[in-house]
């Protein structure tokens, strides 16, 4: 539907829509509009040449479901959404380009149908069990961009229904003069510890960096790291305060790079 400012019905913009959408979003002047659905085959974009125009099916964002999408409060026509709905549906390919995965919120440059970065929510419990309640329901940032909120939807006391993201909270620090020859993901030091340790890590081209803690059982307790970092050598501090004695599996995924290590917490 379509209000003027003081907020009188105009019109609108669909008159029927083909699947279930939870969340749509306007480009700045109002002539683009971004239908995001979850059973449809991706996010549908329709546009129109002036306000007193139609609006039409002009292009789309092909294989991207989504629950919940948000523009982004720095760059322009850059958009957030979520990928697919956990427990309904395959969020496939986007673009028959970028796997998707259930539980992320993708960074998307509309202009050239690039993903830019990504945010994972935290499941807690197996995914295929959780997941039927853990959906991709809302995401919001702060003004300056620096801090993300995720939100789900399901029964509440089971899990926290939002989490909170901190850009730059990991303590991921980098070494200017070090120029790394090869990725490379280094053993914790020091190992065993109780309860703060170091990790420290190569990476040898730009990209998207991520660096997540597992129990035993390969389920996910921390992400230390989940951002786009240049090439370099890399530490993080990981802060174990909140968790049980044991042994844990640090993982770093980048490019095409993957590494793991165990780690163990002695309290």
């Amino acid at each position: 539907l379509i209000y003027d400012k003081d907020f009188n019905f105009v019109g609108n913009v669909l008159d029927a829509d083909a699947g279930y959408a939870r969340v749509t979003v306007i480009s700045g002047d109002g002539m683009t509009y971004y239908d995001c659905s979850y059973t449809m085959p991706g996010i549908m974009i329709y546009t129109r040449a002036s306000e007193f125009d139609p609006f039409t099916l002009t292009d789309s964002l092909y294989g991207f479901k989504t629950e919940s999408a948000v523009w982004d409060p720095l760059e322009a026509n850059v958009l957030w959404a979520s990928s697919g709905n956990v427990g309904y549906s395959d969020p496939g390919l986007f673009n028959g380009t970028y796997q998707l995965t259930d539980g992320n919120w993708y960074k998307i440059d509309i202009a050239t149908k690039t993903l830019k970065d990504s945010v994972e929510w935290h499941f807690y419990g197996d995914r295929a069990q959780s997941g039927a309640g853990e959906k991709q329901r809302s995401i919001a940032f702060s003004a300056d961009g620096k801090t993300c909120y995720l939100g789900a939807f399901g029964t509440a006391g089971l899990y926290p229904l939002i989490e909170k993201f901190t850009k730059g909270s990991t303590g991921v620090e980098q070494d200017k003069t070090e120029k790394p020859s090869k990725f490379n993901l280094a053993q914790n030091y020091p190992n065993p510890f109780n309860p703060t340790t170091k990790i420290n890590f190569s990476v040898v081209e730009n990209g998207l960096v991520t660096l997540k803690v597992y129990n035993m059982l390969g389920q996910e307790v921390a992400t230390l790291v989940n951002e786009t970092l240049n090439a370099g050598v890399y530490n993080v501090d990981f802060d174990a305060s909140q968790l049980t004695s044991g042994t844990y599996l640090y993982e770093i995924t980048a490019g095409n790079f993957s590494s793991s290590k165990k780690m163990l917490l002695v309290k």
